[in-house]
């Protein structure tokens, strides 16, 4: 070794000459040599730029479209196991199918981590702990609300919508913008469900308090919307990443051009806007978990007292999240001489543009869905029809069962777990492709325990009871107590998907 280094030494100045001569030699006979070899010669190399500056490629897709989704573990979730749930999607992944999006990204709790969640925690536990203390000192059974503490305690590990706000936008910006993103906020059935164990007087000013909330933190990811540095940010001038991608947002836009109310909107804002999607909640009290795994109460409480605070609470909800839309989608463009006069109460002014992108939304009908499938399911059944068809279809057309779940419990456990069973069952939270499950940790491998399963039992994997599955869950109008079937999630994913191609928006209705 020394001697090659003592050689290298006393010819150094020499070997240099060399080198610089080859080196010179080189970059002239690139210099000769025609642009088009020049350019494909150097591409050949195999150099990773984006490695050598820093920036990986994180796999984003520039332009299109993205679907963001805020929410719970809702009934458009799948959750259970068996032949169902391998390559099953919840109502927002088929949502993605439907309308050609080029990434998914879901920031709903992974199941494991609460047996329910609501959208505001604080909100929550400033309701849940005003009825104990009003009620501390207080005689009768009636005045028994110890229980809350118990089953329905606020679900602090569990992340609301500030907190999944927060996630998303702490993550990094994309590489590559999307051209448009759909925001997805789907909160409301357990805000119901957990609320409905409250004195009802409580429990809608709870309920309203949240529901305003909800706006709070839609207008915080307006704002950093605007912001090009945001992961929020969305480049309308993006180029598509592929043509198909291109042409389904081109027909999209068609199509909406093409309705009476679309033609009304401001067209000079339909590129750079800010949409969002939010469901009508069905009454949880009409889904088969209701009844399956709502605890045994003290005396003087009753499933069908909560019942009725579950109908109240879900027109209260639905109404608050629609006037709050329309609020919303309204702040900024109306005229403000003019917002106390009601002929004025949909009018836009066309010379005053908000700061932003334009606000919009959508307001699904889930319930709507749902209650209908099982009224015609019933009518069908007792050979009875109405004014609006009902009862008329055929029963291929429809569901078999439209009030027990696919998923059955065979025995009955203690009413804690029970509640985590219902919704703890064999969902991946994994990245596949550019769609997204946030956060990625811990990851959810849940499954029924039956003779068949044969699993052993390890830690960091949560179990549930018993439980047998229907031999053709597409029967179904529900796969688990809380859940739709796959077969209904596509139907409520096409739906949606047809809303949002046609412009049936808040700012078309307005407009019109």
């Amino acid at each position: 070794m020394g001697f090659f280094f003592n050689k290298g030494v006393r010819g150094g100045p020499r070997v240099l000459l060399n080198l610089a001569a080859v080196l010179f030699a080189l970059f002239v006979f690139v210099k000769l040599l025609p642009q088009r070899m020049t350019q494909s010669a150097l591409s050949s190399i195999p150099i990773s730029w984006s490695a050598l500056s820093g920036h990986a490629d994180d796999g984003s897709v520039p332009g299109g479209l993205r679907i963001v989704v805020f929410g719970e573990l809702d009934v458009g979730t799948p959750v259970g196991e068996d032949e169902e749930v391998k390559g099953a999607q919840t109502w927002t992944q088929a949502l993605c199918d439907q309308l050609s999006c080029n990434t998914h990204i879901s920031m709903v709790p992974s199941p494991d981590v609460a047996s329910f969640s609501v959208s505001s925690n604080e909100l929550y536990a400033q309701g849940v702990e005003k009825v104990l203390n009003e009620t501390a000192d207080k005689d009768g059974p009636g005045q028994d609300y110890s229980y809350l503490s118990t089953y329905y305690p606020p679900q602090w590990k569990s992340s609301d919508l500030k907190g999944q706000i927060d996630a998303f936008l702490a993550m990094p910006k994309p590489q590559n913008q999307p051209g448009e993103t759909l925001w997805v906020f789907s909160f409301g059935l357990w805000d119901v469900f957990s609320l409905s164990a409250l004195p009802v007087a409580t429990a809608k000013e709870t309920l309203g308090s949240m529901t305003k909330d909800v706006f709070e933190q839609i207008e915080r990811l307006h704002s950093a919307a605007k912001d090009p540095t945001s992961i929020a940010y969305s480049d309308i001038n993006k180029a598509a990443a592929d043509e198909p991608a291109g042409d389904q947002l081109e027909a999209r836009d068609e199509a909406a051009a093409e309705s009476p109310a679309a033609r009304n909107q401001d067209v000079t804002n339909i590129g750079n806007s800010f949409k969002i999607l939010i469901p009508r909640i069905m009454d949880p009290s009409l889904l088969p978990g209701w009844h399956d795994v709502r605890p045994q109460l003290p005396v003087a409480h009753s499933k069908a007292e909560q019942m009725r605070n579950s109908a109240t609470l879900t027109n209260s909800w639905n109404d608050g999240i629609i006037k709050g839309l329309s609020d919303w989608v309204k702040k900024g463009s109306s005229k403000q001489d003019n917002k106390d006069d009601k002929s004025h109460e949909f009018y836009f002014d066309e010379t005053q543009q908000p700061s932003g992108p334009t606000r919009d939304g959508y307001a699904y009908n889930l319930a709507e869905f749902i209650v209908s499938q099982i009224l015609e399911r019933q009518m069908l059944n007792a050979h009875l029809t109405d004014g609006e068809g009902r009862g008329t279809g055929e029963l291929e057309d429809g569901f078999r069962d439209v009030s027990n779940a696919c998923l059955q419990p065979v025995s009955t456990v203690a009413v804690a777990v029970s509640l985590e069973s219902a919704v703890t069952l064999n969902i991946p939270n994994v990245k596949v492709d550019n769609d997204k499950q946030v956060p990625t940790q811990p990851t959810p491998i849940a499954t029924a325990a039956n003779k068949r399963d044969g699993l052993d039992r390890k830690p960091g994997y949560a179990y549930t009871s018993a439980a047998r599955v229907c031999e053709i869950p597409s029967d179904h109008l529900f796969f688990t107590p809380f859940a739709l079937s796959q077969r209904a999630i596509q139907q409520v994913a096409a739906e949606t998907a047809q809303m949002v191609r046609n412009g049936d928006s808040v700012r078309a209705k307005m407009g019109s």
